[in-house]
């Protein structure tokens, strides 16, 4: 198990300001090692994913070239680890925690603040922002 300093590692999940970021950072073909390796050794409360694409970006181009694989690393990786069985409660409630839940409770704890995410009430035009995506 991963040992750090209590300020960064305490008993309270809450209050960890260490998490894993499992988007994007190995290249493509050690993306499922690291799925495993981080599932299998890491407390789930430690781990998240948190977008490296480049926004704007098209709803759905996002979700088929980069939400959609890492779900099916996380599968992959969870089904082969055996912590949590495919379809139970755990399994969903694993998924949440590093696809949502963790990301955002750690934005929480980051800014100290109460958030209300929402989407814009029209389209956010950015001429300037990089079009195309390095990975």
């Amino acid at each position: 198990m991963l040992s750090v300093t209590t300020g960064v590692f305490g008993d309270d999940p809450a209050s960890w300001d260490l998490r894993c970021d499992l988007s994007f950072g190995a290249p493509s073909d050690w993306q499922l090692e690291v799925w495993q390796h981080c599932i299998d050794t890491l407390p789930p409360q430690m781990l998240m994913y948190g977008t490296d694409t480049f926004w704007p970006i098209d709803p759905e181009m996002y979700r088929e070239q980069y939400l959609q694989p890492q779900l099916g690393l996380f599968e992959t990786a969870a089904t082969l680890g055996h912590i949590v069985q495919e379809g139970s409660p755990a399994r969903e409630e694993y998924r949440n925690m590093i696809f949502y839940g963790n990301a955002y409770d750690h934005w929480q704890n980051a800014i100290k603040a109460p958030q209300n995410p929402r989407p814009a009430p029209e389209p956010i035009r950015a001429p300037n922002a990089h079009q195309g995506h390095s990975h």
